[in-house]
């Protein structure tokens, strides 16, 4: 068989193995050690662990409800400061 066809059909199969890998990383479903988890998930399962990727975030998305958004987009509480106490001077 010849070796540039042979280098194509690697080539192919290299990236068909590698790409969910590459969807996963550049998904913003998930962060952080989640992200390095899946990602493990996804290379050593390649397209059966993105399926599951896949299912698994958009169940976590459903669950959420619309009133109660995700931890990062929380605004954070003023603290408020009672100065009626406080003597100038």
């Amino acid at each position: 068989m010849d070796p540039l066809i042979i280098t194509i059909v690697l080539f192919w199969l290299a990236l068909f193995h590698v790409l969910p890998a590459v969807l996963v990383a550049g998904s913003g479903r998930v962060r952080g050690k989640d992200l390095q988890l899946w990602l493990v998930a996804v290379l050593f399962m390649s397209w059966l662990g993105f399926v599951a990727f896949m299912v698994v975030t958009t169940l976590e998305r459903a669950q959420r409800s619309p009133a109660d958004p995700a931890p990062a987009t929380r605004p954070r509480a003023i603290p408020s400061i009672d100065i009626s106490d406080r003597r100038v001077g």
